[in-house]
């Protein structure tokens, strides 16, 4: 049957309308959805694209009330400086600089600032340069990425970095999106793919949601009303398997990660412990770069919290006052041990540069 040229104006039409009215819902939701601060992987029409997946807030000041222990509450305040660092010191200084990276271990937004388990390092390097930098939710690609923005600027002469077991899931796209409600992250974030950057969201679809924010908002109330039920199931029965299932490639991920560290870091030693685990995962880590294990400082702080000293937040795996002051003394410990002030000196010039 042929088409009358009525009938082609009526689809012409139809077909123009429905596009005016995609495009009016797509610049919509892209406005609505930067508004609200998501990460939508582009930066066409003005969306704000951050290289890192999300950031902390630069120079801004936080109060607010936490449950240290029990039923004790306190009062914190929670200072970011330059560039969204918790410590941010002078870069200029002929002093040793230690820079710190880590996720929300060291974001530590549950006790002010000072009260950190970074903070105790200054009772053995007492006249240090803090740098510290660390955001919820990060994993080691994200933070390696914040070492190759600022090492040049901070030029540290030890680097200190804070890992996580569940980073090995961070770091792997096929291991977070297959349990993307575990992790319940819902912004675009950098992956290491084949050796690249690879912007995507741990979720179904996420070309879809790369392409077209109107997709990413149906989407995301698709996962918002599924969230729930799911991640029950695999909360409870599939979540180890997901980890068994992935755990070689993931580990090896990590491994590439921290290789591209030491390469950016050109001779820096770097320091590295598992805030989150008792395994041996950090050491097969190291064995496998020349990162430098400082193993035991979870079983340490855990040990002390089944002795009654409460060293983690209720109903949260994050340390308390108590728990950093205990994972800031064995850090220190260590150090002390085995003299790192003394090595640094004897591996820098007069000028402070590595020798």
């Amino acid at each position: 049957m042929n088409l009358k040229k009525a009938d082609w104006s009526k689809i012409v039409l139809l077909l123009a309308t429905s596009l005016f009215c995609f495009l009016i819902l797509e610049f919509t939701a892209r406005f609505q959805l930067a508004n609200n601060g998501h990460n939508l992987g582009y930066s066409e029409f003005g969306n704000k694209f951050d290289m890192y997946g999300w950031s902390t807030p630069e120079n801004t000041s936080i109060n607010t009330t936490i449950l240290d222990h029990g039923n004790v509450t306190r009062s914190i305040m929670i200072n970011y400086y330059l560039y969204g660092f918790k410590r941010w010191g002078n870069p200029g200084s002929s002093n040793p600089k230690i820079l710190v990276l880590g996720d929300s271990y060291t974001e530590m937004d549950f006790v002010s600032n000072g009260e950190e388990w970074y903070s105790y390092l200054t009772d053995y390097f007492d006249d240090a340069e803090l740098f510290v930098y660390g955001a919820g939710g990060y994993g080691t690609f994200q933070e390696y990425l914040i070492l190759d923005s600022y090492i040049d600027k901070i030029t540290p002469d030890i680097i200190i970095w804070q890992f996580c077991y569940n980073d090995l899931s961070n770091n792997l796209f096929e291991l977070e999106s297959a349990g993307f409600v575990a992790t319940r992250s819902v912004s675009f974030k950098p992956y290491l793919v084949d050796g690249k950057i690879s912007y995507r969201v741990p979720r179904m679809l996420w070309r879809f949601r790369k392409r077209s924010a109107l997709f990413s908002f149906l989407l995301n109330l698709y996962d918002d009303y599924i969230e729930e039920p799911i991640w029950k199931r695999y909360k409870y029965k599939n979540l180890g398997n997901l980890y068994e299932k992935y755990l070689n490639d993931s580990l090896e991920k990590t491994i590439e990660i921290f290789r591209l560290a030491e390469d950016r870091a050109e001779g820096v030693p770097i320091y590295m412990f598992d805030s989150c685990s008792g395994d041996d995962v950090d050491l097969i880590i190291c064995a496998e770069t020349n990162l430098t294990c400082i193993h035991g400082l979870y079983d340490y702080v855990y040990n002390q919290h089944l002795n009654s000293a409460e060293a983690y937040v209720p109903g949260d795996g994050h340390w308390n006052l108590a728990g950093n002051k205990f994972a800031g003394n064995y850090l220190t410990d260590y150090f002390e041990m085995h003299r790192i002030e003394e090595q640094i000196e004897g591996r820098t010039d007069k000028n402070g540069s590595w020798i």
